[in-house]
């Protein structure tokens, strides 16, 4: 939770319009938290953190100001405000309100189908907000660490546990006070734990070191389908991969575009294990109950896989062993994050592929000063538009004017809108090109879901008759 503070004061001065109300809001709201922090799993903090900012009665006040946000009702005000600075999705949202998802998808609807909401202000409000979040004084933000200390004060002066009570008892039930206490020694001996140490707030201590059994040792058949081989075997491509949003600008904005390519299966299809050559049914062994239910697309990557290895001298095995043994010893969502954009990656065709190669070719022949500066280019654009390139150069290029398309949208519904776009024909692309900038952002949230229930037939057909209303 760290770190907060900034984009909760953005957020409190945004929402109530004056400096004072927002730090009282901000403090009351410190403090509410901290109290129900010990009752409450890690993982729900900072949901719990909104909510005891956004249950503070000035959060509801009307306000007047230039700004566009004092036009909108305190209710569909937040509901923004969660988007923009917080960037919850819908239903995490939604519960910080304590509201239904409906309700606060309605909320939010409301909030961008304000005339005060064109995309002009849209965006600059955006980019306002954020500057404003990382262009606090040095001022501001020593108010904000000493709201936090006084917050967490309140775990150091929580009052020390009471005496307990002194038991009384008449002649006749003596008894019953021995037996009681006689089952409360044996509880305690049953139970206790000598205590390492006591932790003071704000501190931390080490656990104590806890043996693991070693891994069992990588066979060559539970090496060839590790699910990432491909990756870890073509480490000049991963390193490719990680730029691959900046290369596909950088290959777009330098060479023309050529056609839209996917990626094509290569390799065997063949459909019965016993079928495969004696060598590869032993690389391929671990997989060898699964492959009657594996899709072809899985097949012929496992294919590659043991093709490639059978390729690889023994000192490219020692090495590819090692890497794995590393990529396997980092968190799941680390491993998430670095595979995403290699598998952005494998699904460009052959076309952009050699694009982006030639991009990052070029780009390490130049001078450290223009690499800089056409990072510095890509670095302005919006998010938004900057994960529209991991798409590839072409695609990229089509998909660069649907951007506002994308914005204010669920993370988990993205992919499923981007492969909705990339599966159009071009022309239905260009319409929605034309069409999507035209819409306020609340009739933009329509058409997203409109096309994200369409059948994929449809889709072309539902944006011809929206862009001709």
């Amino acid at each position: 939770m760290h770190g907060i503070e900034p984009r909760a004061w953005v957020f409190a001065l945004s929402q109530c319009g004056d400096p004072s109300r927002a730090s009282a809001a901000l403090d009351a709201a410190l403090r509410d938290f901290v109290s129900h922090t010990r009752s409450l799993a890690l993982a729900q903090w900072p949901l719990q953190f909104w909510t005891s900012l956004l249950s503070q009665p000035t959060m509801l006040a009307s306000f007047e100001s230039d700004s566009p946000l004092a036009h909108i009702a305190p209710g569909p005000r937040a509901a923004l405000l969660l988007r923009l600075i917080v960037g919850l999705d819908f239903d995490h949202a939604a519960q910080v309100l304590q509201v239904s998802q409906a309700a606060y998808e309605l909320a939010l609807r409301k909030a961008l189908d304000h005339p005060e909401m064109d995309d002009a202000r849209m965006q600059g409000l955006r980019e306002d907000l954020h500057e404003q979040i990382h262009g606090l004084t040095d001022g501001q933000r020593q108010a904000l660490a000493e709201m936090r200390e006084g917050a967490l004060s309140m775990l150091a002066d929580e009052r020390a546990p009471a005496a307990a009570p002194t038991w009384r008892f008449g002649r006749k039930r003596w008894w019953l006070g021995a037996v009681a206490a006689l089952a409360v020694l044996v509880l305690v001996i049953t139970l206790y734990q000598p205590v390492r140490s006591l932790i003071a707030p704000g501190k931390t201590e080490a656990l104590p070191e806890e043996n693991i059994a070693p891994p069992p040792e990588l066979s060559d058949a539970v090496i060839v389908t590790h699910p990432d081989y491909e990756q870890l075997a073509h480490p000049e491509d991963d390193a490719i991969a990680r730029q691959l949003a900046f290369l596909s600008w950088m290959a777009a904005t330098s060479s023309p575009a050529g056609p839209i390519q996917t990626a094509a299966d290569t390799g065997s299809t063949i459909e019965a294990f016993e079928d495969l050559p004696a060598a590869e049914q032993v690389l391929l062994s671990s997989a060898l109950s699964a492959w009657p239910t594996l899709d072809p697309e899985t097949r012929t990557a496992l294919l590659r896989n043991a093709r490639h290895w059978q390729s690889g001298t023994p000192a490219q095995h020692a090495q590819l062993r090692q890497r794995l043994l590393a990529w396997d010893r980092q968190s799941a969502p680390s491993r998430a994050r670095r595979r995403a954009p290699f598998v952005a990656w494998q699904r460009l065709g052959d076309a952009d592929q050699k694009r982006v190669r030639d991009s990052a070719s070029k780009l390490s022949a130049m001078p450290a000063v223009e690499q800089q500066d056409l990072r510095a280019q890509f670095g302005a654009l919006p998010s938004d538009i900057q994960n529209l390139w991991l798409m590839g150069p072409s695609l990229g290029e089509e998909l660069v004017p649907l951007a506002s398309l994308f914005a204010f949208m669920p993370e988990d519904e993205r992919p499923a809108l981007l492969a909705a776009v990339h599966a159009l024909d071009a022309q239905s692309r260009a319409d929605l090109a034309v069409l999507a900038p035209r819409l306020s952002e609340a009739r933009r949230q329509a058409l997203r879901q409109d096309l994200l229930a369409a059948p994929a037939g449809q889709r072309a057909e539902l944006i011809r008759q929206r862009l001709a209303q």
